[in-house]
């Protein structure tokens, strides 16, 4: 039997704008960037808390102790932060690391704004180049073909001379011209 018509449906592609917005939102690597981000500023405020003295306290038992008033230890510990240098140098690299990430988030944004619009311009042109085989290719080929077929028919032409035409339309196709356009002005 002949094939089903597969007229294809061309949807209106939707603007650049809201397809990138929905890419933007919708990209999971831009989400794992973020989280990125998130972690390099924990790490800033954990390296200014380096400033801060450090307070510990201390308990221990120890049954060695002949005394009991011994056994029982308490302490505490204060660790005051003198090497200045050494703490600014590492909320710098933090700092650095979260620019890094921020700069990184920038460029997966912009990479994916590209892809998108690729993809959308190679969509438009899909849909251009299926309405000229529509409205072109397809009636001119469909053309000679009938004239062909109605000379065969009327004894006008052999049958070689319609086989010639459908391989003539076909070639044609191949190759990207349209029948009936001077070859400097073929739409490919």
């Amino acid at each position: 039997p002949p094939p089903e018509d597969l007229d294809p449906v061309l949807r209106e592609v939707p603007s650049s704008d809201v397809l990138q917005a929905e890419a933007i939102e919708n990209r999971p690597e831009l989400d794992a960037v973020a989280a990125v981000i998130a972690a390099r500023e924990s790490a800033v405020s954990l390296a200014e808390r380096q400033y801060y003295p450090d307070l510990s306290v201390m308990t221990s038992y120890n049954t060695m102790w002949m005394a009991v008033e011994h056994r029982w230890m308490l302490g505490v510990g204060l660790n005051v932060p003198i090497q200045l240098g050494t703490r600014r140098a590492g909320v710098d690299e933090a700092r650095a690391r979260q620019r890094r990430a921020e700069l990184q988030l920038l460029g997966s944004t912009d990479d994916i704004l590209v892809e998108v619009e690729t993809a959308r311009q190679r969509l438009l042109e899909a849909q251009h180049v299926i309405a000229l085989y529509r409205e072109r290719l397809l009636p001119v080929a469909r053309a000679q073909i009938e004239a062909g077929r109605i000379g065969y028919e009327t004894g006008q032409n052999t049958f070689q001379a319609l086989i010639d035409g459908q391989r003539h339309a076909e070639l044609e196709r191949a190759i990207g011209h349209i029948p009936g356009l001077p070859e400097e002005e073929d739409v490919r």
